[in-house]
């Protein structure tokens, strides 16, 4: 995911005009909720019913991204990328050994000069990792152990949270809230309105009854 991600990101953004690039990131990123949903499905229908068991989860993630990676070889370099290869082709960069060596130079003197940025940005993603994978990987685990599911309940409350997140009359407008604060306002101020909106609901998770379903959905 680390190896793809970016350069996804970087190829479905490079095109569009700045001012909706973060709208269209967020767009972008519910692709990920998509996916949960996916394996969460997976997970709970095909690897109770096949001898090999959690390894099909793994199997099919690994066929949809090969499927994936097919797919990006057959489509055409953006145009953005195209008018970049052909500025370094003008200024006489050509080979791929001239190119790594170009490469390491300027990452040499980006790293002498922004090391401190580095380490910033390097902690800065800790922490969103913290908060994304933290919560979101763990959930299941905290209803299993914690307030007592079965492992069917709460693959099944798991399946009904993103279900409801992504269906939610909310998702948009927050992401589009989140986008002007990113747009139009210092960018660190839809980090912290974001953080505060998400501290907020963990309060409630506190109240989710594994023996009633009027609790359990509100709770997912």
């Amino acid at each position: 995911m680390g190896g793809i991600w970016g350069l996804a990101a970087s190829t479905a953004l490079e095109n569009l005009p700045v001012g909706l690039r973060g709208l269209a990131s967020g767009v972008l990123r519910q692709g990920y909720a998509v996916g949960y949903l996916l394996a969460a499905v997976i997970s709970l229908q095909l690897v109770p019913a096949v001898s090999v068991g959690w390894r099909s989860l793994f199997w099919t993630a690994a066929g949809i991204s090969a499927f994936s990676g097919v797919l990006r070889t057959l489509l055409p370099e953006s145009a953005v990328f195209e008018k970049a290869r052909l500025a370094t082709e003008t200024h006489g960069v050509v080979s791929e050994a001239q190119k790594t060596r170009v490469f390491l130079r300027e990452t040499g003197a980006m790293l002498k000069k922004h090391w401190l940025l580095c380490v910033y940005a390097v902690l800065l993603m800790t922490g969103f990792n913290f908060l994304l994978h933290g919560s979101q990987d763990l959930y299941p685990t905290y209803m299993h152990v914690t307030k007592g599911f079965s492992t069917h309940s709460a693959t099944i409350t798991t399946i009904i949270g993103n279900c409801v997140r992504w269906t939610s009359l909310l998702r948009f407008p927050s992401l589009l809230l989140l986008s002007v604060f990113a747009h139009f306002f210092r960018r660190s101020s839809h980090f912290w309105v974001g953080v505060s909106g998400r501290g907020s609901f963990h309060p409630p998770h506190g109240y989710v009854d594994p023996n009633s379903n009027w609790v359990r959905v509100p709770g997912a």
